[in-house]
């Protein structure tokens, strides 16, 4: 089990590992235009595995970094084009196969700082071998949702991070089961610049008078995206005949590298459920 091994860990050792890949990634950039490359990236990831079957998962998610790239920039070059169905599931499922292991480790790993310092130091060092642009939002995105998990779970909600198609094709991060409705609730998370107080808002809340209420009890602002995706994830719910949460964490509400939510914002969330429990 993942959680039994990073209890156990030793720095040296996975901070070796994690060094060795990225040195060999390097030594191999100067193949990046040979029409081998591919073959050459893949077989140096089975030998690492190979010789490091503990860390598989670890390995995995680090040279998964270049194909999540790869899969954003075909996203990118085909903008507004029409793609054919299965190479678009075949992408979104590289996109959100990563995130779910990336997410998965960092549940686990979050018991153990040193070891996510070193992940997300490597983490950036390859980051930056195949692309210019920032590493933030990936290494963002996946700390909210932990965070997120970590208040479920203090909630005593069971959380379950999603299968990946339900990531990748119905916006639903988590799956949390409600008490109160004896039923699975999908839960849309996000951790943003773009809110100051924590978001805790059930589907059936999600409708512009009550967002409105919202904003004037709490003196907040919700920007266009975040009203979008409300709506997404309420039309969702509602297809299916569930309900849902939307939860957003503002900046500075977690800890950049571990992903444990701070003790106020742990409060905050407390008290908005427990509003939802009283109001529902």
């Amino acid at each position: 089990m993942i959680e039994k091994r990073i209890e156990k860990f030793k720095k040296d050792k996975d901070k070796e590992l994690m060094t060795s890949i990225v040195a060999e990634l390097r030594r191999i950039q100067k193949y990046k235009n040979f029409s081998d490359f591919d073959k050459r990236y893949d077989d140096l990831k089975k030998e690492f595995i190979k010789k490091n079957r503990s860390e598989a998962l670890v390995i995995e998610i680090l040279f998964g970094i270049r194909d999540i790239l790869k899969a954003e920039r075909f996203l990118e070059a085909h903008r507004g084009q029409r793609i054919e169905n299965k190479k678009f599931k075949e992408i979104m499922r590289t996109l959100t196969e990563w995130q779910f292991m990336a997410t998965h480790l960092m549940i686990y790993a979050g018991k153990n700082r040193k070891f996510c310092e070193n992940f997300w130091s490597k983490y950036g060092e390859i980051y930056r071998l195949f692309s210019k642009d920032n590493p933030r939002g990936h290494k963002k995105g996946i700390i909210g949702q932990v965070a997120v998990y970590r208040i479920m779970k203090e909630l005593g909600l069971n959380p379950r991070l999603s299968h990946p198609d339900e990531d990748a094709f119905e916006k639903t991060d988590l799956w949390v089961y409600y008490p109160k409705e004896e039923k699975n609730i999908a839960i849309q998370t996000k951790y943003t610049s773009r809110v100051k107080k924590p978001i805790f808002i059930s589907t059936d809340e999600i409708n512009y008078p009550a967002i409105l209420q919202q904003e004037k009890e709490k003196n907040m602002y919700f920007a266009h995206k975040d009203i979008e995706e409300m709506f997404h994830l309420k039309q969702r719910c509602q297809k299916k005949n569930e309900k849902g949460f939307y939860v957003a964490l503002p900046d500075g509400s977690v800890d950049n590298l571990t992903g444990q939510p701070k003790e106020w914002i742990l409060e905050e969330i407390k008290k908005e459920f427990d509003r939802i429990k009283v109001s529902n």
